[in-house]
């Protein structure tokens, strides 16, 4: 049908819509509109003038109040009396590209943008495909003129018949518009189509928004995005509405004006209105599974569709006492690609998952390896009034997925029927049981689905679905189907929780399954089986097995051929030498058993593992009736729990990881903390850009001294607008990147993403998780890293951790040295440690004297409770003490323990730094500090010096990993004694790195203080921008070997986050800081 156009005769103008809607109902067309959207974009042209042919004799001109920030005025031509002639220097030509269908039919209404200064009517000349110049005259009946602001004229904004450019047939191709006043300003130029139905679709009308032409070379827009909420299962009466909600739908660019919604429903139910409606309510009319579908749209037709199913069950009108039957999935036949585990929410339970592989658009192969077969026994003959023999089944299910769940249905051979299973509690109507033993088929259709109860009812009432699962527990309403424990002809066997022999022990690795292996750890039997007693074996208890042939595979680690071999036997018989086919030097890998199949007995079986030659780590073992080769860390044990690991999990701001100059801080009160990090302008997709820091985000792992070898999971906080902006590149430890590609971008804002692999920790150090951009415009506001694997149940309110500041300082970089020793020794950071080695000063000092003393300077970037910690060596009670000071505070007498005890360490540890054994913190402001460490006792050693806003100090992997990697190293004179000249020496006199540059105070009010260290002599050029990259400050300085110390003044700033650029000929670093 097409969009009718209603001709004057049902004017006046102020009737005309309640005309439009009443012809369309008449005519029993209204319901059918929505066909007709995508024609309703092509009668329209929205163009901007300054983008046309413009005359030499019109100026363009800058505006930012304009909708593209230009419009077009006469310069010159302007014709108050008489038309213009055909000199293309007095007007503005508009080129259309004919519709193909169009000719004949098509006239155009047409819509000016202006502005002029002085009140009045709006007159315009205007032509068509060069042809006669026809003078178009606008009276304004709304005072929008006479302010000087832009308006529509036409300004009724509705059809008028003198209002159309008259092409008489012909085809628009090009339309001329020329200026009768000097005064007068042309933004842009509307065209609708005189059978534009723009009642029904008025909301595709510009005349309320800011929107760009079309016409202009750098036009760009980006689709909308359509999400139409999940359906439901509904029991509906003739009254019963379900609604339709796609209000989560975003335009990346703009506003979604049509929400077109399709499906079975009444359409005597349409509502004119309902195209701006992000959501409907809507009457089925139909039973079963229906599909709707959503389609949205921008102002210039760029569209999405998303669809939903919705399953609509009609109630009985009486509800029959039963019988009910109720089944878990602990009594089913489970096929070996399905997986069977505990329920947590049931003890008496059980789980079927379905394997991660689809058949979506038919049955699986008929095999019983691809299903679940379940035995509903008795059944007597059904009793209800009209003995109809149907029951409707209900199942219990987990979902991975919001959409597209499946699952194909075999009752009694009768054939497969689809299952849409459209909620966890899911009906299935049409099940008919016969009298006695009856056989349910359930065959996988969609990936990793759960299936955990099937109930079966013989009616439908209100209360349904709830009543017989939740709210039946009475065994007169609802029989329970019990069955024996469950043959098994499936097992996943973790090493660690078999019967382990006295001789072997337990290792751990991330790359292990449940993170734990077992080995042999000495001693070889390549000659003969050792002998056999239980410490020398590992068994395998294998109970409710179901008779049968089965292949055994084994995930093994095989060092080297030295360390690649077992001695295996199944039910105590004969031992045979695993010693060929396990593959070495490849970590952990399955490997089949050379010497099956095997034949297991119903009921209780057992496999031993013995050591043939020590070091080989045995991780896992499986047992089935298919020889398919396993790959991955396979499927849980379900009696072997995971092993507990301390919980380290870390927020982690973007912000306050070190980033390199390709990465620009940005602001978003969305984002934690305010700010996000985004690369802008380049893409790496096929591989990671250059491994240079400036295109690397880099966040420190502090994962704890318990950490062991877990695996850990990353979650990212991640804006992605578009999916051309909605990926990374990661790595830790300086491994191989990995491609994040699967980050969502169908929800607009900051979201949590999890990174799909999971990553090994190092021990014994610190680790570095990395990212770098794979594509522009993908916004990085926090990470999350932990050991175990989900967020939070409250994720989006934890509280966000401030960035820290940790200040570390090799003792041996101390600006005055005085009489301690520099001792090289493997044990210090930097090989390198000091030592006292004169007498005693046990009295508190009254003076700084630099024979007793070191001094150190540390650049403070913000306001807060600081904490000093030492890395000291103090092994017996005459070598455990300092006095420490920071400024011109109180000396600290360092000689005990927090709480009292005697300060002793073993070895170099760390130590916070207390007063007679009460904890202290300083009050920094940001700028400059001096720490003091005076001798007390002669022998205590000091190696690094660690000033932080963290009250527990620097954390590291390992007890043994306690050096601090980040502290830098004398630069000018690596690995060796550091000897100062006194004030004027050069900036490595401090421990300051060369090219190190300072800024204080951060955050800042009025004047930011900037210190630039190093060898350069030169020019040194300073650059500042805001969140928005606009460049707000210039600035170039003089400077000499040494410190340069410039102060820039910003109080004439907006609050917010700065970046600032500093190049010193070659090199250039940058830092961020914040203006309150």
């Amino acid at each position: 049908m097409p969009l009718y156009y209603f001709p004057a005769r049902c004017a006046p103008a102020g009737a005309i819509a309640l005309c439009a809607l009443l012809l369309l109902l008449l005519s029993g067309e209204l319901s059918s509109q929505s066909g007709q959207i995508p024609q309703a974009f092509s009668q329209r042209y929205l163009y901007e003038p300054e983008c046309a042919a413009v005359g030499g004799r019109l100026q363009v001109l800058a505006d930012p109040t304009a909708t593209s920030d230009e419009y077009v005025a006469p310069d010159g031509a302007v014709f108050p009396d008489t038309a213009p002639g055909d000199d293309p220097e007095d007007y503005v030509r508009l080129h259309f590209d004919p519709e193909a269908d169009g000719a004949g039919e098509v006239d155009y209404s047409p819509y000016f943008l202006v502005r002029q200064t002085d009140p009045g009517p709006v007159a315009l000349w205007l032509r068509t495909n060069g042809g006669t110049w026809k003078l178009y005259t606008y009276t304004t009946t709304y005072a929008r003129i006479a302010d000087g602001g832009w308006a529509w004229v036409p300004d009724g904004l509705e059809y008028e018949a003198d209002n159309v450019l008259g092409l008489d047939g012909d085809t628009l191709r090009t339309l001329d518009v020329a200026f009768t006043r000097a005064d007068q300003q042309l933004d842009q130029v509307y065209l609708e189509s005189i059978h534009f139905n723009w009642y029904v679709f008025r909301s595709l009308r510009p005349f309320e928004y800011d929107l760009s032409g079309t016409n202009c070379p750098d036009f760009y827009n980006e689709p909308p995005v359509a999400i139409l909420e999940p359906g439901s299962e509904v029991i509906v009466t003739p009254f019963t509405s379900i609604v339709l909600d796609a209000s989560s739908s975003y335009d990346p660019d703009g506003t979604i004006y049509i929400y077109d919604m399709k499906g079975p429903y009444r359409q005597e139910d349409y509502d004119p209105h309902r195209h701006e409606q992000s959501s409907i309510t809507v009457y089925p009319e139909f039973q079963g599974v229906g599909k709707f579908i959503a389609t949205v749209y921008d102002f210039y037709g760029a569209s999405d569709t998303d669809t939903s199913l919705w399953k609509i069950i009609q109630r009985d009108q009486g509800e029959d006492p039963g019988p009910y039957f109720r089944i878990s999935a602990k009594c089913a036949e489970v096929g070996d690609k399905w997986t069977r585990r505990a329920d947590p929410q049931n003890a008496s339970g059980a789980i079927a998952v379905a394997p991660s592989e689809s058949s979506v658009d038919q049955v699986p192969a008929d095999v019983p390896a691809n299903k679940l077969r379940f035995v509903i026994p008795d059944v007597p003959k059904y009793i209800n009034d009209a003995n109809d023999p149907s029951y409707d089944v209900l199942g219990v299910f987990s979902l991975p997925e919001t959409k597209g769940n499946c699952l194909w249905i075999n009752t009694n051979g009768a054939g497969w029927r689809r299952w849409e299973v459209i909620e966890a509690v899911s009906i299935l109507q049409g099940i008919h049981l016969a009298p006695g033993d009856n056989v349910i088929e359930l065959a996988y259709c969609s990936p990793d689905l759960e299936v955990r109860y099937l109930n079966f009812s013989p009616d439908i009432g209100l209360n349904h679905p709830y009543r017989i699962y939740t709210g039946l527990s009475s065994s007169s309403s609802v029989t329970d189907i019990t069955c024996d424990e469950p043959m098994t002809s499936k097992f996943w066997l973790e090493a660690e929780c078999a019967q382990l022999g006295s001789s072997w022990k337990t290792g751990r690795s991330a790359d292990a399954s449940n993170t734990t292996y077992v080995v042999y750890p000495r001693g070889n039997s390549t000659s003969a089986p050792p002998v056999d007693v239980p410490a020398n074996y590992v068994r395998f208890d294998l109970p409710n097995t179901a008779a049968g042939t089965y292949y055994l595979q084994a995930r093994i680690s095989a060092p080297t051929n030295l360390d690649d071999s077992y001695y295996v036997r199944v039910n105590g018989g004969e031992w045979y030498a695993w010693k060929t086919g396990i593959r070495q030097g490849v970590g952990f890998r399955w490997n089949m058993y050379p010497g099956g199949p095997i034949t297991l007995n119903a009921g209780s079986n057992t496999i031993d593992f013995a050591y043939r030659e020590d070091g080989a780590q045995l991780d896992k073992v499986y047992l089935s009736r298919m020889a398919t080769p396993i790959t991955g860390k396979g499927e849980e044990d379900a009696n072997c729990p995971a092993p507990v690991v301390p919980y380290t999990g870390q927020w982690l701001e973007a912000e306050c990881a070190d980033y390199g100059k390709a990465w620009t801080l940005a602001g978003d009160a969305a984002a934690s903390q305010g700010a996000y990090l985004v690369e802008l302008g380049r893409n790496a997709l096929t591989a990671p850009p250059p491994d240079a820091a400036d295109n690397i985000i880099r966040f420190n792992l502090d994962l704890g001294a318990d950490f062991t070898a877990a695996p850990l999971f990353l979650y990212g906080r991640i804006n992605a607008p578009s999916g051309d902006d909605d990926s990374f590149w990661v790595r830790l430890n300086g491994g191989e990147w990995y491609a994040w590609k699967s980050i969502r971008h169908d929800r607009p804002g900051f979201r949590w993403n999890r990174l799909p692999i999971a990553l090994t920790g190092a021990q014994g150090q610190l680790n570095h998780l990395e990212f770098t951009y794979r594509e522009d415009g993908t916004k990085l506001d926090r990470i999350y890293v932990s050991t175990i694997d989900q967020l939070p149940p409250d994720e989006e309110s934890v509280a966000d951790p401030a960035c820290s500041v940790g200040i570390a300082l090799e003792a041996e970089c101390s600006n005055s040295q005085g009489g301690w020793t520099t001792v090289r020794d493997s044990r210090g950071a930097n090989d390198q440690f000091m030592v006292f080695r004169g007498d005693r000063q046990l009295n508190e000092p009254t003076t700084h004297l630099e024979a007793q003393e070191l001094m150190y300077t540390a650049v403070v970037p913000t306001a807060g409770q600081y904490y000093l910690f030492l890395r000291m060596n103090a092994p017996d009670n005459s070598r455990n003490s300092v006095w420490v000071q920071i400024d011109d505070g109180k000396w600290i007498k360092m000689w005990e323990e927090i709480g009292g005890a005697q300060l002793h360490t073993n070895d170099f540890e760390w130590r916070k730094v207390n007063d007679d054994g009460i904890a202290v913190s300083f009050s920094l402001t940001p700028g400059r500090h001096n720490i003091y460490i005076a001798n007390r006792e002669p022998g205590t050693a000091i190696d690094q010096l660690y000033l932080t806003t963290l009250s527990d100090g620097p954390v590291f992997s390992s007890p043994d990993a306690t050096k601090l990697p980040d502290a830098p190293a004398c630069p000018y004179v690596p690995k060796s004694v550091v000897h100062t000249s006194g004030p004027n020496s050069s900036a490595a006199a401090s421990g300051k790195e060369i090219g190190q540059v300072d800024l204080y105070p951060n955050p800042v009010v009025d004047e930011l203080t900037l210190d630039v260290y190093g060898d350069y002599a030169g020019t040194v050029r300073v650059l500042v921008y805001d969140t928005a990259g606009r460049r707000v400050r210039i600035l170039e300085y003089a400077k000499e070997i040494g410190r340069l110390r410039a102060v820039l003044p910003v109080v004439d700033l907006p609050s917010g986050i700065y970046r600032l650029d500093v190049t010193e000929g070659d090199r250039q670093t940058h830092k961020s800081f914040v203006r309150r």
